[in-house]
This record gives C-alpha cells, sequence and structure tokens, in this order.
C-alpha cells in the first residue's frame, strides 16, 4: 500500500499549536490521522526532532488495514480523532 503523507495546523490559543499528521491512501482517496503532535512557545529543534522521529516509528510499528480510522474527508478523519482522543 502507498500513502500520501499530509500535515494538517491548527491553532489552541495563542501560544500552543496541534499538528495533525494525516495519511492518504492513495488506492482508496480515504483518509486517517496517524497522530497529533502539540507545540507550545517556545519549540525547540529537540521536541520538532522527536515528533518526526515519533510519527516514522508509529507509521512503521501501526498496521493501517483498520477500516474504521479511514474516512472520506481529512476533515472527518481529524473530528474522529480529537472524538476518540479526547
Amino acid at each position: 500500500m502507498v500513502y500520501q503523507e499530509i500535515r494538517i495546523w491548527k491553532k489552541i490559543g495563542s501560544d500552543m499549536a496541534v499538528r495533525y499528521f494525516c495519511l492518504l491512501d492513495i488506492s482508496s482517496g480515504k483518509y486517517r490521522v496517524q497522530s497529533a503532535d502539540f507545540f507550545r512557545l517556545p519549540v525547540t529543534a529537540e521536541q520538532v526532532k522527536f515528533f518526526e522521529s515519533q510519527a516514522a516509528e508509529l507509521f512503521i510499528e501501526t498496521s493501517s488495514a483498520g477500516v474504521d480510522d479511514w474516512h472520506v474527508t481529512i476533515e472527518k478523519a481529524i473530528e474522529m480523532h480529537e472524538k476518540n482522543f479526547s
């Protein structure tokens, strides 16, 4: 299977943001959120590096075959991720 990585940003207040690491399944055209990283000012290079390596490890370790995780729109994928992890 082949996936396209899509990063979506959302501001949370004046000093915080969340970055959603989303995947587009090229064959089905559906989306899922692989993970969400929360940044707070000041952002450090170590923090960015940690999130990047964590995203790669999670992608390699996680099966992307779950039917329930995939959605027709990226907005729905983010909505469901927020609902499941709130």
